[in-house]
């Protein structure tokens, strides 16, 4: 039989609450977030025409790091890391944790990333795409959360990350029963419906007549946003529809910050957003 001192009995544990296998609780903030005033900082899905020169905008960006999904930054002076598979995504994530070189993280294209993801689940299960899959939507679920959570990672860095896509045309059906035509991104349904949730501006790249601009306001006709309700005003007050882009890309990227920053004067002309291809069309034959 065990012999009990009697010094023992009701002595507290004094251990710290992680060594007695407790979590202390985390405390309510008692002070409201500040947000930031710088744009690099932000996260960004940027998207738009090809050659439009989305690359080269984001290369403007100080001390930004490419993660090269596709060829594109050969041409620029810029860090770029190339990306052929889903080992790469998450090993350059893990770096870019324990490294403090970069200010932004630039995915190019967001697109290529989200089929590394879709592809690794695809390897692992020994099939070409999830509908061979009879497991209700498991397979694709599996590929949502492995993307989600690397979009996450790359999210919780303390640095600006903008994830870049091409776009495209595609008929969406409104509220109201109505369908359109709609500008927006050609990432996949599942990965847009990823990254639109987290980004905090999504910024459509387009062209009006031989004018490059930079929308910052979506419509029924064009996906684009942003969650920072005190930017992007003109110095009227007004919210601004889009930023003008002008000849280069220092031109843009100044012109950016200056949206961002609401010091961009009011448009001396209004044009409307841009729609669809086909929406012209129609309208050019009515």
């Amino acid at each position: 039989m065990p012999v009990i001192k009697r010094s023992q009995i009701g002595k507290q544990n004094t251990a710290p609450p992680q060594e007695r296998g407790q979590v202390k609780p985390k405390l309510l903030p008692t002070q409201k977030n500040k947000p930031s005033d710088d744009l690099g900082s932000y996260s960004i899905l940027l998207y738009g025409a090809k050659k439009i020169g989305k690359t080269t905008l984001c290369a403007e960006f100080p001390d930004a790091l490419f993660l090269a999904c596709e060829p594109g930054t050969d041409a620029l002076e810029v860090y770029s890391a190339p990306v052929t598979s889903w080992g790469d995504c998450e090993a350059y994530l893990e770096q870019l944790k324990q490294s403090k070189q970069y200010k932004t993280v630039i995915v190019d294209t967001v697109d290529m990333a989200y089929q590394f993801a879709f592809d690794k689940i695809c390897q692992k299960y020994k099939i070409k795409s999830p509908t061979e899959q009879n497991d209700y939507g498991m397979t694709w679920g599996e590929i949502k959360s492995l993307f989600r959570a690397w979009v996450l990672g790359l999210l919780s860095l303390g640095r600006g990350v903008i994830f870049v896509s091409h776009d495209k045309e595609k008929e969406v059906e409104l509220r109201d029963g109505n369908t359109v035509e709609q500008i927006r991104p050609t990432l996949s349904n599942q990965g847009m419906e990823i990254v639109e949730a987290l980004v905090d501006i999504i910024a459509s790249y387009q062209y009006q007549k031989q004018e490059r601009r930079l929308y910052v306001t979506g419509s029924q006709y064009l996906v684009g946003g942003s969650r920072l309700k005190t930017r992007f005003k003109d110095t009227s007050g007004n919210r601004l529809e889009y930023v003008p882009m002008g000849n280069s890309e220092e031109d843009g990227y100044r012109n950016f910050v200056a949206a961002f920053n609401n010091k961009l004067p009011p448009p001396q002309e209004t044009k409307p957003t841009p729609q669809p291809l086909k929406k012209r069309k129609d309208k050019a034959n009515a």
